[in-house]
């Protein structure tokens, strides 16, 4: 049964994964993938639990760059509210790009990814990561994972609004039933040591489940 919830949970994120942008080759395209960066500083921090610390703790600034496109302009741009479309492309060296919009609401294209849902995602896979990695070195055998990600976007009179909560609602499948215990302990910790979710506003409520094979 939880293969099963993993298969339902996945299949359909990975449905709206694209991997085309669309033609990214004209001068439009070019000047603005020359001009426009968008770099994210990360502080390395709490790196002891880490592989190779003597490294991690030389290193401890991590540069991520992006750069994002718009392709939405057609022939009049930005003329009106309704006269262009949101369609971007995020662009990272060596990746696939991901093509995106905004949400439907405003709207943009309901089978791209918007900002919101990456924010969400980021913050979900952050979790796990360094659940997984934890459980890893505490010798935990996590045989399987997903988690059901959901954000509130709240808007205020103004026009402008932020996420006011993020929630998780993880699974996890154990070796061993009696691992639970330090399992869930090591889901706390993943998420105060979370590099996204430390790095945001917004609470973050998390829980999970576990099933074991023994």
């Amino acid at each position: 049964p939880i293969h099963q919830r993993f298969h339902h949970a996945c299949a359909g994120g990975f449905a709206k994964q694209g991997g085309d942008c669309g033609d990214l080759s004209g001068p439009t395209h070019a000047s603005v993938h020359s001009e426009v960066t968008g770099v994210v500083r990360c502080e390395a921090m709490d790196t002891g639990w880490m592989e190779n610390t003597t490294d991690m703790a030389m290193q401890t600034v991590h540069e991520y760059r992006a750069h994002i496109t718009w392709l939405g302009a057609g022939s009049a741009g930005t003329e009106t509210y309704s006269s262009y479309d949101r369609a971007w492309c995020a662009e990272v060296e060596g990746k696939a790009p991901l093509a995106g919009s905004a949400d439907a609401v405003f709207r943009g294209d309901p089978t791209a990814w918007n900002p919101e849902e990456c924010l969400l995602t980021a913050v979900s896979a952050c979790h796990m990561l360094f659940f997984l990695a934890l459980c890893a070195r505490e010798g935990v055998r996590v045989l399987a994972y997903t988690d059901v990600a959901r954000a509130e976007l709240a808007l205020d009179a103004g026009g402008g609004g932020a996420l006011r909560i993020i929630i998780l609602r993880s699974l996890a499948q154990l070796a061993t039933a009696a691992d639970a215990a330090t399992a869930k302990a090591l889901y706390e910790r993943a998420g105060q040591r979370c590099f996204i979710a430390r790095s945001l506003a917004t609470p973050v409520d998390h829980t999970i489940e576990f099933e074991a094979l023994g």
